[in-house]
């Protein structure tokens, strides 16, 4: 989607899963009046490292390793999101094509980084482990970035 969809508003649904944008959010994303519509937020009173996965001390290693390469400067609050109540789940948006174009541009190469800096850690090659760490870096992304995107929330519904 992201290099070969050329729409004016892109997304990602994973799985069953969908996001339940209303007629008004569709509307809205496609004036330029929101930027992104994400999932409503999950509280995680333990942390989204904690709620993520579970996935091992060994990821999360590597994950903030990464960003504190990538992003030294905000590499503080970084920590605090990561370890903050707050979590997009399930890998699931819907935004203006400049948003989400913007999004993958910063989260692949993060994620691939993470797998090359994992690269020997059984706990880092499993299948699926990237998939829960982008949950992470989807929260990361938006909420870093809360000040100057509009951001609404929908319901999701799950097919089963």
């Amino acid at each position: 989607v992201w290099k070969n969809a050329n729409r004016a508003v892109k997304g990602i649904f994973h799985y069953r899963r969908r996001l339940l944008l209303s007629p008004a959010d569709a509307r809205a994303l496609l004036a330029g009046e929101i930027d992104a519509v994400l999932p409503l937020p999950y509280l995680c009173p333990q942390g989204v490292r904690a709620h993520v996965g579970p996935l091992p001390e060994a990821v999360w290693a590597a994950v903030e390793d990464v960003l504190g390469a990538l992003c030294p400067k905000r590499h503080a609050e970084i920590l605090r999101i990561l370890r903050g109540p707050h979590l997009y789940a399930y890998n699931m948006l819907c935004a203006r094509a400049e948003v989400f174009d913007a999004y993958c541009a910063w989260i692949f190469p993060v994620l691939f980084a993470t797998e090359e800096r994992g690269r020997g850690l059984p706990a880092v090659v499993e299948p699926r482990v990237l998939g829960y760490v982008a949950e992470a870096l989807t929260t990361l992304y938006f909420l870093l970035r809360e000040d100057e995107l509009r951001i609404a929330h929908a319901e999701k519904r799950i097919f089963v």
